[in-house]
């Protein structure tokens, strides 16, 4: 194991949302693992959220990803009787909380901090206390997809529609690290349907996002690790072993490339 670059300072950890390039993440951990770097916040939008969560409980990234990688995510659809979606996004969390152990922020070893959108205010909401299963199923609540969930009269859906990469929350961290796993691959045609042109369009929103908040956000006397792996040729829906084996892979590649020249500065 490598020297802890950042022993004597404190680091946010924060994952972006992008469905199944969520198994990029552990790639990423296992190099911040190797380099003896242990988060100080974790923060989690979306399928960065249950990421986030397995390491607020101090799950080691062998451990994330032998629970996984087998993972038979047929086992994780359980549809709902609602208008509103079409499969409940408890189901997955659950599968998430019996691995980790875990039933409440309370309960983690490392402070947590996820976020979802008000559907009907497209404010951000941030969760850092009470059950961890409301507010991971209101994180990973992709719209139309799975049905929003309520929460005192209101109604939240996946995070990543109003911040999928939240630097705002560790802005009292010495050292930011920031991994940006967003979904930006499908190409346009004339043949192109409907459903791809929205895709596109709520990519195209959040990418922007994503890059207006790094531009904007004051980094003074911080160090920002920025991770943004290539994985833009592999669709958020491919769930096939060999492409999650791939996107760990990725992870991993540019997590050493980034964490290198960071350093080297």
């Amino acid at each position: 194991m490598v020297k802890n670059p950042f022993a004597r300072k404190t680091v946010g950890l924060v994952l972006s949302g992008g469905g199944t390039h969520g198994y990029a993440h552990i790639g990423v951990l296992e190099v911040l693992e190797s380099h003896g770097i242990v988060p100080n916040l974790v923060v989690g939008s979306s399928v960065g959220s249950l990421v986030g969560s397995c390491v607020a409980a101090g799950k080691s990234s062998k451990e994330i990803f032998d629970y996984f990688i087998p993972l038979n995510t047929q086992s994780l659809l359980s549809f709902s009787f609602k208008q509103s979606g079409l499969l409940k996004s408890e189901t997955t969390v659950k599968y998430v909380l019996d691995f980790i152990g875990k039933k409440t922020f309370r309960d983690l070893d490392i402070p947590l901090i996820v976020n979802a959108a008000n559907i009907n205010t497209g404010k951000e909401k941030l969760f850092r206390k009470g059950s961890l299963e409301i507010a991971l199923a209101a994180s990973v609540a992709v719209p139309g997809v799975f049905a929003p969930v309520a929460i005192k009269n209101n109604f939240f859906v996946d995070g990543s529609l109003s911040n999928n990469l939240p630097l705002d929350t560790v802005k009292d961290m010495d050292v930011i690290i920031a991994v940006d796993i967003s979904y930006f691959n499908s190409k346009i045609t004339t043949r192109s349907t409907s459903l791809s042109i929205l895709k596109n369009s709520i990519a195209i929103m959040q990418r922007k996002i994503i890059d207006d908040t790094l531009k904007n956000f004051n980094f003074k006397k911080k160090t920002l690790v920025f991770i943004r792996p290539v994985l833009d040729d592999i669709s958020i829906y491919d769930i096939r072993k060999k492409t999650r084996l791939d996107l760990v892979r990725r992870g991993r590649l540019e997590a050493r490339k980034v964490l290198r020249k960071v350093l080297a500065r």
